[in-house]
């Protein structure tokens, strides 16, 4: 599950798995922001920090929408990844979380 066209941007996900720890909040601190190369330019990636489930990353895009928007507009691409996306349908759930009008 690589690729989808979010407003003339790439939003990719990539489906892994890590431990999950219940999270408290749906804050920026509950993901890991980081850069995929140490040149700090685009892709901006989000990680999970703890809790790596589809409920979490849907539940996160949808809170932090306007950010991750920002974040699109100003790297021109954000890389979703380590999260249990692990079907087309997961990926169309963490997609429409971000972007609900799509469909």
């Amino acid at each position: 599950l690589i690729l989808s066209i979010l407003q003339g941007t790439v939003l990719a996900i990539e489906g892994t798995r890590m431990a999950n720890t219940p999270a408290q909040s749906f804050g920026l601190d509950q993901v890991n922001v980081s850069f995929l190369d140490t040149r700090k330019t685009l892709p901006l990636v989000i990680s999970p920090r703890w809790d790596d489930s589809l409920q979490f990353i849907c539940k996160w895009l949808e809170i932090n929408r306007s950010w991750v928007d920002d974040q699109i507009l100003h790297y021109g691409a954000v890389l979703v990844r380590g999260f249990e996306v692990d079907s087309a349908v997961d990926f169309e759930k963490a997609v429409l979380a971000l972007q609900p009008n799509l469909c």
